[in-house]
C-alpha cells in the first residue's frame, strides 16, 4: 500500500512531530477509541477537524480505513496495515529523539520488554537492578503476556524487546540469543509420579494435569509433543498464570510441566518435587530474547538488549 508523502508529513508542531501528520495522529485516536467523537475529545479538536483529517487519508489512500456502524469505528483491513505504519512512525520518531538527546545529556529514552513469566523471577530483575545506577533516565516498562502475544508486540512494533518460550514462530522477529530451558513435571512430594526418576507424557496421561492456554509457549510445545507421541492429557485446569498454576501443583494432586528455574522457590521449601521428562521436545525447549526487523534501535533499546543479553549470560 503506497501512502502519499504529503498526507503522512503534514507539519504539525515541530521539525520531528511532522514524522506523524495529524491524519495520522488522528487516525490512531479513532482507531483506539472508535469513536471520532472520543478521538476529539482526548485530542482537544474538533470532531469534524478528525472526520475531515479520516476522509482526506482514506481519499488519498482511495480505501476505506475504517467500517463505520452503530456500535462505532472499527478498522478495516487495509486500516491495520495504516495502523501498524502509524506504530512504526511514531516509534521511529521517538527512536530519533532518544538518538538526539543521547548525544546531548547521555543515554535516556524509553524501552518496553515483553516477556512471559519465566524472566520475570531471574534476567530481568538483574538488568533493572544493573541499570537503575548506571542509566536512570531509561525508562523501562515490562509487560507480561503469552508468547504468541510477546511475538507480535515485538513484531509490531510495541514492544522493543521480548523474551519467547521456545523458538520464535515468526519470520518478522530476529532472535538476539536463546538458552536451553527444559521441561519437567512438577508435583507434591506425595503425588504417585514424585518417586520416579523420570517420566514420559504417557505416564503424565494418567493423571489430571494443568496447564496454561493455548498462547503460552509451554502449552505449545505440550501440545506439540503429544501430538508426536499420540498422547492425551487428562486437562483439569487452564490456567493463564505460572503462579497459580505452581499453587495448584502444590495444592492438589494436579501435575503441572514447568522449568525448573521457574519453580525455584517451591523445590527448595520441599512443596513441589521435579520429575525430568524423557520426551525429547520437552528435554529440548529454550528461552528466546527477540527484537524486531527495524534495522534502526535507539541507544536507549542498545542499551537495555545489551544488559539483557549480559544476565542471560
Amino acid at each position: 500500500m503506497r501512502i502519499n508523502r504529503k498526507i503522512i508529513e503534514t507539519p504539525g508542531g515541530g521539525p520531528l512531530h511532522s514524522t506523524e501528520s495529524s491524519a495520522l495522529r488522528y487516525f490512531r485516536e479513532v482507531a483506539a477509541t472508535g469513536s471520532v467523537m472520543r478521538a476529539g475529545a482526548n485530542l482537544f479538536v474538533a470532531p469534524s477537524a478528525v472526520s475531515r483529517q479520516i476522509r482526506l487519508l482514506e481519499e488519498d489512500l482511495g480505501v476505506p480505513l475504517f467500517t463505520r456502524g452503530s456500535r462505532g469505528m472499527t478498522l478495516t483491513a487495509a486500516g491495520h496495515h495504516v495502523l501498524e505504519f502509524a506504530t512504526h512512525t511514531q516509534q521511529r520518531a521517538a527512536d530519533l529523539r532518544s538518538e538526539l538527546d543521547a548525544d546531548r545529556h547521555g543515554v535516556r529514552g524509553h524501552v518496553v520488554i515483553a516477556t512471559v513469566e519465566g524472566p520475570l523471577g531471574r534476567y530481568i530483575p538483574d538488568t533493572l537492578q544493573a541499570l537503575a545506577s548506571t542509566h536512570p533516565d531509561i525508562r523501562i516498562d515490562v509487560r507480561v503476556a503469552g508468547s504468541h502475544d510477546v511475538g507480535a508486540a515485538v513484531a509490531e512494533g510495541t514492544a522493543h524487546l521480548g523474551f519467547v518460550f521456545g523458538a520464535p514462530t515468526r519470520s518478522d522477529v530476529i532472535t538476539l540469543k536463546d538458552q536451553p530451558l527444559p521441561l519437567s513435571v512438577m508435583v507434591r512430594p506425595d503425588h504417585p509420579l514424585a518417586g520416579l526418576p523420570a517420566c514420559s507424557l504417557r505416564d503424565v496421561g494418567d493423571h489430571p494435569v494443568a496447564l496454561p492456554g493455548t498462547r503460552f509457549g509451554i502449552r505449545q510445545e505440550v501440545d506439540r509433543a503429544c501430538a508426536e507421541t499420540g498422547t492425551h492429557l487428562r486437562i483439569s485446569h487452564e490456567v493463564d498464570s505460572l503462579a497459580l498454576l505452581r499453587d495448584i501443583a502444590a495444592r492438589t494432586m494436579t501435575a503441572i510441566f514447568m522449568a525448573a528455574e521457574d519453580t525455584a522457590a517451591e523445590l527448595a521449601q520441599g512443596t513441589l518435587v521435579r520429575v525430568p521428562l524423557t520426551d525429547r521436545r520437552l528435554t529440548r525447549t529454550r528461552l528466546t530474547l527477540v527484537k524486531g526487523l527495524q534495522p534502526y534501535s535507539s541507544p536507549a533499546a542498545r542499551t537495555v538488549s545489551d544488559a539483557l543479553l549480559a544476565a542471560m549470560d
